[in-house]
């Protein structure tokens, strides 16, 4: 056990995320013996003969503008659907008034909204393989940090990070491990939660609302007896959709930042225990 204190009161070992005695309830600061204390730096040592530490500054802080460039791409193609809406509807009401489509006119009225369609999927893909690269480099530090042995390779660290969908329910619990390790002492997990809640529903809500419009179109387009008809009904669907593209921005942004500031937690506290682990190697 690397994370531990024992009470100089009751003996008893806590670990070292606990501010008082779980037995007794002493106070840590005036009753622990210390013991325990410096397996992190002694394993840390030892796992640097074989497992040297690489910062993963860098790799944090590329993987954190592609996201942010992400973000802002996907804030862009939303305001600029939103932009488009009413030039839709006024083409979808003419028809529904006079029951005639003009040819071209519903693809003019949404010219340039996926202009970043493209370049927000490369940023989105970009972002994905830095994250994942941060993410494995970050595992692979864990032994020589003094967190011990991970329970996932840095090879799967990254593999979990990149394969679509599998990620939302691998990445949580193993970046939830390596902010464990980097410091028990700390929190750090609402936040995470914050994160997966975010991305995650927002996956699930562009997919669900995705599929019912689709179909909503779909049906409506066979049931209508003319194009005005069906027009009249597509009107209230195309003011669905861009609601729920709002509320998908919305979760995306809050996801992301999280996302962020976790990993921002991550480097705080692997560059002060690094600190540590350096004091004491240069003392021994």
């Amino acid at each position: 056990m690397l994370d531990i204190w024992v009470c100089g009161e009751c003996h008893s070992v806590n670990r070292e995320r606990a501010d008082r005695c779980y037995k007794c309830r002493a106070a840590r600061v005036a009753s622990a013996t210390g013991q325990g204390s410096v397996r992190r730096e002694e394993r840390a040592l030892v796992a640097r003969l074989t497992s040297p530490v690489r910062s993963s500054l860098e790799l944090g802080v590329l993987a954190a503008l592609l996201i942010l460039l992400v973000i802002g791409l996907e804030v862009r193609t939303t305001w600029l659907e939103l932009e488009a809406l009413p030039r839709l509807q006024a083409v979808l009401q003419h028809v529904a008034a006079t029951n005639t489509y003009v040819p071209g006119s519903l693809e003019a009225s949404l010219a340039g909204v996926n202009e970043s369609a493209v370049p927000t999927l490369l940023a989105f893909f970009a972002a994905l393989l830095a994250f994942a690269a941060w993410l494995a480099l970050c595992v692979s530090n864990i032994p020589g940090l003094g967190g011990g042995e991970a329970s996932v390779t840095p090879m799967y660290a990254f593999v979990s990070a990149v394969i679509p969908v599998l990620n939302f329910r691998r990445v949580p619990r193993i970046l939830q491990e390596v902010v464990y390790r980097s410091d028990p002492r700390g929190g750090g997990i609402v936040v995470l939660a914050v994160a997966w809640i975010g991305l995650v529903g927002s996956w699930i809500l562009l997919r669900v609302i995705g599929l019912y419009i689709n179909t909503r179109i779909a049906t409506d387009a066979i049931n209508s007896a003319s194009v005005g008809e069906f027009a009249k009904s597509a009107q209230s669907i195309f003011d669905l959709g861009a609601a729920f593209d709002v509320a998908f921005t919305v979760l995306i942004v809050v996801g992301s930042l999280a996302l962020i500031a976790v990993m921002a937690v991550v480097e705080r506290r692997t560059a002060a225990r690094n600190r540590e682990i350096e004091a004491a190697l240069a003392e021994a």
